[in-house]
């Protein structure tokens, strides 16, 4: 069905007592003034036609849960500012044509617990500060179609990711 809206989050700021905003599958193109929503803690903009990661996206310094899965971020790497948001939990970005080297600045979000990022063209050895991270219970970077290359290198330590319990690496090669 054809869910299109057009959205523009101009005066979302006034909307002050907003926590969680569900945009999945909507055709949104921009998220452009997210960032004045500050008092977001879960935003799920999965499953749109968002082609870049705002920086003002970073500003959501209460954000615990970030969906951003299956958007159109092509040729994109994960921005470093992600480690400005500090109180996030879980972070899926799962199939959005991100490319690169995982930014080792993840091994910041200590109070990540899912980090769902398979699917995509990163490349690289696997950063070893995300097997520092105490709460981080799932872990998936698995590739199966698009990836020429992937992530390599050894399996990293995970001796302080006492939490984990499911890790995700197939497919990379």
């Amino acid at each position: 069905s054809d869910n299109s809206i057009d959205i523009k989050f101009d005066d979302i700021g006034e909307a002050t007592n907003l926590v969680k905003l569900a945009l999945s599958s909507v055709d949104l193109e921009s998220m452009r003034g997210i960032g004045q929503a500050k008092g977001l803690k879960i935003l799920n903009l999965e499953s749109n036609s968002v082609r870049t990661i705002e920086a003002d996206i970073f500003d959501l310094k209460k954000l615990q849960k970030l969906y951003l899965s299956h958007n159109k971020f092509f040729n994109s790497s994960l921005p470093e500012e992600i480690s400005k948001l500090t109180n996030l939990e879980v972070l899926k970005c799962y199939e959005c044509g991100l490319t690169g080297q995982l930014p080792t600045i993840l091994g910041s979000l200590t109070k990540l617990k899912e980090l769902d990022l398979a699917e995509n063209d990163f490349t690289g050895v696997l950063p070893h500060e995300l097997g520092q991270l105490p709460s981080l219970t799932f872990l998936s970077l698995h590739q199966t179609k698009r990836s020429k290359q992937g992530i390599t290198g050894p399996l990293i330590d995970f001796a302080n990711a006492k939490s984990l319990t499911e890790l995700y690496l197939d497919g990379n090669a």
